[in-house]
């Protein structure tokens, strides 16, 4: 049977800007201008504009050029304008190193190079240097403005026919559990993701969304929405000023948002302090664990609004949802809700396998584990990764052949409860064998968080020693420091023998600065 086409991704976009061509499609701050709001037409307009200049430098199907611009309104026409043309946009992250961008450019092989200033000088010290189109935003935009369309003799008047198996987007994990994998979206791929996110998220044209996470405003301008570009650094998302987000949250109006915990917290503390209601209608709380204690204060600081806390990976983008009063209320000894699995993925337990994992006759019923049990979780579904560029090792380590199926594995401890909700443990790689047993970590890090003073905690065995850290931050008291120690040796001392330490912080993953880095943690002890 033959595959059905889906197409550009985006003529999503294109079909939303000749229906309501007068409205904002983005709303973004600039130093020097203030607020700027760019119409679906006007965006229309650039991105063809950028599209031929693409096609001008060279850039057509199947091209892979390196995007290292910083979420703004550059980002997106840039973004777009390389779909257009059927090139593939290699996504750097704000807080891209230079050892990131050689990574990059070894995996993706790119032709080409789209830059801020700051990126560019990053660039220039990396194998990208080489790449054969090399431009700098603003300027890059700049030079459309100084010669007229029908001097570069380019037809433009509709985006490069591209089918469903054609690249369009490539990725990165952040690498805190390794080298970071390049994940490759198809143009159908992001269809599916986009169909998706828009029954699970249930965001309407009708909205007016605060945008923290760059993929998600792509999903918006699909929906046919507002965004607004929240004023902050996108390369330290949890640390921003509340006073600046909250202002643009009434100023515009706004009604939903995703993001990240930290992100949440930071303006629920600033609006609980300031005596400040906003008028959201929904928040998606997700890239990291949302616990009891963070979901309270945001349920108190945003008591109207539908707050759902939405399990996730870069491999697949929603898994699973729930209210956050189901996590208020829950019983961590049990594991973190993460509620029931979208219907759109299929989601089983494995125990857990050093290596890869290769299916006999049985399938992978041979090594699912009986209801209740912990273990890895893995999925499938049309909106999970099927594959990641150039690296075949880290398909065999992350996906499971089944037949016509690829599973991916999460690397996510958990397990399905009687309810059938998912139940989070941690990372399978964080668990502990001990003297008394095996221990799955999140459970635990969740109570020591609980004591008073500590504000986060990390459980992990390094060089052959167990260890508990407790971030207190600084100015904590001698007595309050000793109290927490204490509290968490009485919690730990039925698991075995762990060594307690007081930190002012603890590192944290660069993309959402809410989950702990690990391996980076480790490595103090190498």
């Amino acid at each position: 049977m033959k595959k059905k086409r889906i197409g550009n991704i985006v003529t999503k976009f294109i079909d939303n800007a000749k229906r309501y061509s007068d409205k904002a499609a983005i709303i973004y701050h600039n130093k020097k201008k203030g607020y700027t709001t760019i119409t679906y037409e006007k965006l229309y307009r650039d991105v063809r504009d950028a599209a031929l200049l693409l096609r001008a430098k060279g850039i057509g199907k199947g091209d892979r050029v390196v995007v290292f611009v910083p979420m703004s309104y550059d980002l997106y026409r840039t973004v777009l304008a390389l779909f257009y043309v059927g090139a593939v946009a290699v996504f750097i992250d704000a807080w891209g190193t230079l050892e990131r961008l050689n990574h990059a450019c070894r995996i993706a092989d790119p032709v080409g190079f789209i830059g801020t200033p700051k990126a560019w000088i990053l660039m220039m010290l990396s194998h990208l240097r080489r790449a054969k189109v090399k431009c700098m935003v603003p300027s890059f935009f700049e030079t459309i403005l100084k010669k007229k369309n029908d001097e570069y003799d380019i037809d433009i008047d509709a985006p490069t026919d591209v089918g469903d198996d054609d690249e369009a987007l490539v990725t990165f994990t952040t690498g805190s559990t390794g080298n970071p994998k390049a994940a490759r979206r198809t143009h159908g791929f992001l269809r599916n993701q986009h169909e998706i996110l828009a029954r699970s998220l249930g965001i309407s044209r009708d909205d007016v969304d605060l945008t923290t996470l760059p993929v998600f405003l792509l999903n918006n301008l699909a929906v046919g929405c507002t965004s607004v570009i929240p004023r902050f650094d996108p390369a330290k998302p949890g640390f921003i000023n509340p006073s600046l987000i909250v202002d643009q949250i009434l100023r515009f109006k706004i009604t939903t948002s995703a993001g990240s915990p930290a992100f949440y917290e930071s303006l629920a503390a600033y609006c609980l302090d300031n005596i400040v209601s906003l008028p959201f209608k929904k928040i998606f709380v997700g890239g990291a664990p949302v616990y009891p204690e963070n979901s309270k204060i945001l349920r108190k600081a945003f008591p109207s609004a539908d707050i759902r806390a939405v399990y996730g990976s870069t491999e697949a983008e929603p898994i699973a949802k729930l209210p956050i009063e189901d996590i208020i209320g829950c019983d961590v000894r049990e594991g973190l809700p993460a509620g029931n699995a979208i219907r759109e993925i299929t989601l089983r337990i494995i125990r857990p396998v050093e290596g890869p994992v290769v299916v006999g006759k049985k399938g992978l019923r041979e090594f699912t584990v009986k209801k209740g049990e912990i273990g890895e979780i893995v999925i499938t579904g049309a909106h999970v990764l099927k594959e990641y560029v150039n690296s075949p090792e880290d398909f065999s380590l992350n996906k499971i052949v089944e037949g016509t199926k690829i599973w991916h594995r999460t690397g996510d401890a958990g397990k399905i409860g009687t309810d059938g909700k998912v139940y989070l443990f941690g990372r399978v790689k964080n668990r502990i064998h001990t003297e008394r047993g095996e221990i799955y970590t999140l459970p635990l890090e969740i109570r020591l968080k609980g004591i008073a003073g500590v504000r986060a905690a990390a459980i992990l065995n390094a060089a052959g020693r167990h260890y508990v850290f407790l971030e207190m931050g600084s100015g904590i008291s001698r007595t309050m420091e000793g109290y927490a120690r204490m509290e968490a040796e009485k919690i730990m001392r039925q698991f075995g023998t762990f060594e307690v330490h007081i930190i002012s912080s603890l590192p944290r993953d660069p993309r959402h600065n809410s989950k702990i880095d690990y391996e980076k943690l480790r490595k103090l002890f190498h």
